[in-house]
């Protein structure tokens, strides 16, 4: 069993201001005279002396202030309350103690882990609850058990808002907000709130002279590697902390952003909160780490009135900033994958700070029973190489997006076939993560470009391992025919709306898949085209013994020269099995309906070839390519609207040899190797491969014309 802890940060003691008895102080010392801050600016002063004349009145020297909120401290239970608490819009939530605050995390970084009287670690705080998941099974097999340890919550907690009765909680002690209150409420004017909250901080931090920060905005940008340039990073939240006054903003689209309507002192810390309503993204290695990012005191980092961030995260040692900006992305970006329709839950990713090796990515589901929501882990791999890790992050929030088209429980999602798990989520990371770039001025110098490393179209069938990572949804809607010239990989003819393909996570199976992909034929493909699309996946389907029979390809007898005219890559593999393609070629005046029979159990039947069509069939061995004969059992043909016909094959082998039937002619028998046209299709490469063609003339409708009837 695991025990998962997550490091939080490292903090110092630091008198929150915000505290209603520290408030009572300001306004007593404001009205006796012994303000802390009568000896700021010229400007500063004369403000505090006309406050202190406001306070001083006979009506007012008795003020007592009221308290706005409580500062809560808070035990969750478990992830859902963890969970509500932080969605809760009416509430601040921290994870530091309001009278301390963070170390930015580039000092933390090179501290000596241990103790100290000015600094400790939040693992040290108390932490009453953890959660054990146990019986966990997800696609890579059962999971060991895990045990979580909750964080301890800090609240900022409206005073008129009921008490979580159903929490373990204390109250530390009451708050006073000043931006809370109304205006003139408690006889004070706007000018003496500012001056007392100003003089509440300097009391609290034991400075004589305090003046505060100003307006904060400026931009938030990050270096991508792919781009080489900087890029807005939208939707991050920017915390500002000083004590139990938390104030919060979202960048826009530019990497903007401005709180111009609270004042933030200059002794607030900044941190950005990897949080929002659709996601959660954490630092360590399971849901419950780290979120927040410290990044110092608001004084010391702004320069002039503005504070920006230029981030180049390449050598960071997690990739958060990268998984922000995809998850946003997917979310609020400008791509055709739906998923708003679907998606309402918020997701937690967990990002790592170490590349786990054997993947880059892991969608994690439970079993209902367990009572654990899904979750992503994304590997610190590709740290130079930001387009494969937002493509991979992508690829992950595919499959969240298919647990939802399957109905989001672990039974609707489970035991979906992995090849068109991968394949959709391939799709996902390919589309969406090609639709970032390009969103931010990328120029695509050719249809065949991958930066993302998601199309899959150099996936090849006839690799007999478990390769579900296919590029079956890629081809669904784009414009590469990646099997021109490349025999083993996928002929693709096919293109569709993309709304269309968005739907095809919902199936679980492949028939599922292959009956709705079909019921578009004649919309967007012909018969000929679906048939010789599927057939790659299938023939792999076939190798690996998930489909017990095999599929046969259809495809226009003028696509054959451009299908077949480079032979295989070089450096093809010498273990892979020698293949070989039959084709029947219709050059004949009539329709053509082909029957046949292998002792292999690759069989088809009913196949119609119409006049200047063609079909193809596979077979393959080991080392030696099948010939015609060894793969045609028995062979009919029936022509028109089966009047006439004839079967070869089989059926003439007698114990003394072959007999044939009255004024049959051999020349047109195709189950004779010697009337196929043979092509050696290995060329560069060392696969062996061959092409055998059959081409049906008038002749041989002669020659069935003149045997006995068709039986």
């Amino acid at each position: 069993m695991r025990c998962i802890i997550e490091t939080q940060s490292w903090i110092r003691p630091q008198n929150d201001p915000y505290r209603l008895e520290n408030f009572q102080q300001a306004y007593d010392n404001i009205v006796s005279g012994e303000s802390k801050i009568v000896r700021a600016s010229d400007e500063f002063a004369a403000s505090a002396r006309s406050v202190r004349k406001e306070f001083s009145a006979t009506a007012k020297t008795q003020l007592k202030l009221k308290a706005t909120h409580y500062a809560l401290k808070i035990f969750p239970k478990t992830e859902e309350e963890q969970r509500s608490l932080e969605l809760d819009e009416q509430i601040k939530i921290a994870y530091t103690p309001f009278n301390y605050t963070s170390l930015p995390d580039e000092v933390t970084q090179s501290l000596v882990f241990s103790k100290s009287r000015t600094q400790f670690c939040e693992e040290d705080e108390e932490r009453r609850y953890s959660v054990t998941y146990e019986g966990g099974m997800i696609k890579d097999g059962p999971v060991e058990p895990v045990t979580i340890i909750l964080p301890v919550l800090y609240a900022v907690w409206p005073v008129e808002k009921p008490f979580p009765v159903e929490m373990d909680f204390e109250i530390l002690y009451e708050v006073f907000l000043p931006k809370y209150i109304t205006l003139g409420e408690n006889g004070l004017s706007a000018e003496a709130i500012q001056i007392l909250e100003q003089e509440a901080i300097a009391l609290a931090l034991d400075e004589e002279r305090h003046l505060p920060g100003g307006f904060p905005r400026g931009k938030v940008l990050c270096y991508d590697t792919h781009l080489k340039r900087y890029v807005p990073l939208e939707n991050l939240k920017i915390r500002f902390t000083l004590g139990s006054n938390i104030e919060e903003v979202y960048t826009d689209k530019t990497g903007y952003y401005a709180i111009n309507n609270k004042l933030i002192d200059n002794q607030a810390t900044v941190s950005f909160v990897f949080q929002h309503e659709k996601w959660t993204i954490v630092k360590g290695s399971e849901e419950g780490g780290r979120i927040e990012e410290i990044k110092g005191i608001y004084g010391e980092l702004r320069s002039g009135k503005d504070l920006n961030f230029n981030i180049n995260s390449s050598s960071a040692p997690d990739p958060r900033y990268e998984i922000h900006r995809a998850v946003n992305f997917y979310h609020y970006g400008e791509h055709d994958f739906i998923i708003s329709t679907f998606v309402n839950n918020r997701i937690s990713i967990v990002a790592l700070a170490v590349d786990p090796g054997g993947w880059q990515g892991r969608f994690n589901y439970w079993p209902t029973s367990v009572g654990r929501m899904p979750f992503i882990q994304v590997g610190n791999c590709n740290r130079n190489n930001h387009p494969r890790l937002i493509g991979t992050t992508l690829h992950e929030l595919g499959h969240y997006c298919q647990f939802h088209l399957r109905g989001g429980t672990f039974s609707a999602y489970d035991g979906t076939w992995n090849i068109l798990l991968e394949s959709y989520a391939s799709y996902a990371g390919w589309h969406m993560g090609e639709a970032y770039y390009l969103n931010q001025g990328w120029k695509k110098t050719s249809l065949n470009s991958d930066i993302t490393g998601q199309a899959r179209q150099e996936w090849d069938y006839q690799n007999t391992t478990n390769n579900y990572y296919t590029p079956l949804f890629v081809d669904l809607v784009d414009d590469y025919n990646q099997g021109v010239g490349y025999p083993s990989r996928c002929y693709d003819q096919i293109k569709m709306p993309q709304f269309v393909v968005n739907l095809f996570g919902a199936y679980r199976t492949w028939n599922d898949f292959e009956s709705a992909l079909r019921k578009y034929t004649g919309s967007y493909f012909t018969e000929n085209q679906i048939n010789e699309f599927l057939f790659y996946e299938r023939s792999w389907l076939q190798r690996n013994g998930y489909i017990k029979n095999g599929f046969m390809r259809k495809f226009l007898f003028f696509a054959l020269s451009a299908i077949f005219t480079a032979g295989t890559p070089a450096g093809c593999n010498t273990d892979y099995n020698a293949i070989s393609y039959f084709v029947w070629v219709n050059d004949s005046d009539h329709k053509i309906t082909l029957f046949v029979e292998s002792d292999l159990g690759c069989e088809f039947k009913n196949e119609v070839i119409l006049p200047g069509e063609s079909f193809t069939a596979m077979d393959n061995g080991m080392g030696v390519c099948p010939v015609p004969s060894s793969y045609i059992w028995k062979m009919t043909i029936i022509f028109d609207d089966g009047r006439l016909g004839f079967t070869y094959g089989v059926r003439y082998y007698q114990d003394d040899g072959r007999s044939y039937p009255p004024n049959y002619d051999a020349h047109y028998d195709p189950s004779i190797d010697d009337n196929y046209v043979f092509e050696d299709l290995r060329g560069n490469g060392r696969q062996p491969k061959e092409r055998w063609t059959y081409v049906f003339t008038n002749a041989d409708y002669d020659a069935a014309e003149a045997m006995v009837p068709f039986e």
